[in-house]
């Protein structure tokens, strides 16, 4: 059922968005600074909207859209 069931994500899945996102940061976003905007699009699941925000906290204010 997962995919389907809007299930959040755990304390590990919590660490494994934060460490996935600073990652991002360092090897993206430092070295794309002339990139001025950027849009995530996640699935409307709490999970996926959650780890679409960490990732838009390290880019600079990214916006985050959810596509049912």
């Amino acid at each position: 059922m997962q995919g389907q069931v809007d299930i959040p994500l755990d304390a590990v899945g919590q660490w494994q968005v934060r460490q996935t996102a600073a990652a991002l940061k360092d090897l993206y976003v430092d070295r794309r600074p002339e990139t001025d905007e950027r849009i995530i699009v996640c699935s409307d699941l709490s999970r996926a909207h959650a780890t679409a925000q960490a990732f838009a906290d390290v880019l600079d204010g990214a916006e985050v859209h959810d596509d049912p």
